[in-house]
């Protein structure tokens, strides 16, 4: 889906997962705009920043 068509859909999150370098990049929609993309490890557990309820933990997969 082109990133476009991504901002006119509402998406206001989303997260490119990198297994092989154990990261993962998150973009939040603000303003109209993906602002600069926050980067993660992926170990321990990491909320979900649209819904900060729900929390991923990252150790309970063998990356």
């Amino acid at each position: 889906m082109p990133l476009d068509d991504v901002v006119l859909a509402g998406v206001r999150e989303y997260w490119l997962v990198h297994p092989i370098d154990c990261m993962v990049t998150i973009y939040r929609l603000e303003n109209g705009r993906y602002g600069r993309p926050e980067v993660q490890e992926l170990k321990g557990q990491l909320a979900v920043g649209i819904l900060p309820e729900i929390e991923i933990d990252w150790d309970l997969f063998s990356l």
